[in-house]
């Protein structure tokens, strides 16, 4: 890449099947940006997502009242309709790579990491490195199958971004390793004592949080709610024993934590789309 100022820029229009999947492209670049350039939106001017990467330099990020200094190895993820605005550095200015997407996932990846954005990092900065400039290449080289190759990566990109932010690697203060140690403990806490009637109150005392405070960290960190972690943790024990014991649907709602019978039936239907006792038979048919 030349050292001076340039912008490779790729429009692109995906096919209506592509919109189906996971994640497509609308357009992508690579660019050098001249020194205290600024990019300004207003709330709801745009639509969709962008990730910027920040390859050298320094880029400023305003969004939602606050300013962040970004380096090479960053990056941001944003929701485009919301009101924002990133600068290069008037004395060290930055080269990005950017790409503005939609998709099917798209969506649900930006609420898992909403709360500890928006600026990221990776485990691996040289391989986030390299798909981002994998990206770039696609959109230049067109191959068949472009939308599957772009969502793939993407997919990969956001899974890494989300899973190190999730387990502490957030520039986010709530997403420190004080706070992955905690939610740690409580979830040893949760599943050692599963069959109890938790409160709240009680797991958040575990991880030595507030419970409203807990509640929160908890769903940034693990994509569930508490109430929901517990259900899907005691659903998970009932499926094992339907499939490896006799025990009646009664023994097994007492002994994974559910009140009885009738709940353990309600649960399974909302999340299994099926019942029970058909979920036994259909795993003894193959065993």
């Amino acid at each position: 890449m030349n050292p001076n100022h340039f912008t490779r820029a790729y429009t692109h229009s995906p096919s209506e099947i592509a919109k189906n999947l996971p994640f497509y492209v609308h357009r992508a670049g690579w660019k050098a940006q001249k020194p205290g350039f600024v990019n300004t939106r207003k709330e709801n001017e745009f639509y969709d997502y962008q990730l910027q990467y920040i390859v050298k330099g320094t880029c400023h990020l305003d969004w939602n009242g606050t300013t962040y200094h970004m380096k090479p190895g960053e990056m941001f993820f944003i929701d485009l309709s919301k009101e924002h605005s990133y600068s290069s550095d008037k004395l060290h200015p930055s080269e990005v790579i950017w790409i503005h997407f939609g998709g099917a996932q798209a969506q649900t990846y930006y609420q898992l990491v909403e709360g500890l954005g928006p600026i990221f990092q990776s485990d691996n900065p040289q391989t986030m490195g390299r798909m981002f400039r994998e990206l770039v290449y696609l959109f230049n080289e067109r191959p068949l199958c472009l939308d599957l190759y772009v969502s793939g990566l993407i997919t990969s990109i956001l899974t890494n971004l989300a899973v190190y932010a999730l387990q502490g690697g957030s520039s986010h203060p709530d997403a420190g390793a004080v706070y992955t140690d905690k939610i740690n403990n409580a979830i040893a806490f949760m599943e050692k004592e599963y069959q109890s009637n938790l409160r709240i109150e009680d797991i958040a005392k575990a991880a030595l949080l507030s419970p409203y405070h807990f509640s929160r960290i908890f769903k940034q960190s693990t994509g569930f709610t508490i109430k929901e972690y517990l259900i899907k943790f005691r659903l998970t024990q009932a499926k094992y024993l339907l499939a490896n014991t006799d025990l009646s649907q009664t023994e097994i709602a007492a002994q994974v934590g559910f009140t009885d019978q009738s709940y353990l039936g309600r649960v399974f239907r909302k999340y299994e789309k099926t019942t029970p006792l058909q979920y036994r038979r259909h795993v003894a048919d193959r065993l």
